[in-house]
């Protein structure tokens, strides 16, 4: 089973993926994430003439949770990963006429999250060497406008992930 890194764009019913590798030569190094998030701050009371702290607390539905920044590490190893970036950077941001907004599957953690937008880019190392490939390691931090998820179903319009993915644990989970 390989690791990919998927990004889905369009329709969040049926959307097309693009996995980073097949399309740019672009895999996914970290993937730092928290599963559950951090809670959005309680409505709180501190009456002067009263001990403690009033907190109003949701009656149903649970905690709301705040939007995540995170910051994905990826490597390009490509003979020309200067174009293969420009590629990318323009997909991300949607200035090659797709979705400014995307959402992600990262098949190693199993999580996936929509409301994806695209933040800052940082450059890490490039190494090029005559004959060979170019190696470039950058990272590109996201603003994920929901939390993020291990349980997604995924429908992609484009047929399905690649079959080196889906193993027997995410198969129930994208199909």
């Amino acid at each position: 089973m390989f690791y990919r890194f998927y990004i889905l764009k369009g329709d969040r019913k049926s959307p097309t993926i693009y996995d980073t590798f097949d399309e740019w030569n672009i895999v996914c190094k970290s993937f730092p994430y928290s599963f559950i998030g951090e809670a959005k701050d309680l409505p709180t009371n501190d009456w002067p003439d009263e001990d403690g702290l009033e907190v109003y607390v949701p009656k149903e539905g649970g905690l709301r949770l705040k939007p995540q920044t995170i910051e994905i590490e990826f490597v390009c190893c490509d003979m020309d990963a200067r174009m293969r970036l420009k590629e990318f950077g323009s997909f991300i941001t949607g200035r090659d006429g797709t979705d400014v907004m995307f959402g992600v599957y990262d098949s190693y953690t199993g999580l996936a999250g929509y409301g994806a937008v695209y933040q800052k880019h940082k450059p890490d190392i490039y190494y090029r060497r005559k004959g060979t490939k170019e190696i470039v390691v950058f990272s590109m931090e996201f603003l994920f406008t929901e939390p993020l998820r291990m349980d997604m179903i995924i429908h992609p319009a484009n047929g399905s992930f690649n079959d080196d993915f889906n193993d027997d644990f995410h198969r129930e989970y994208v199909y």
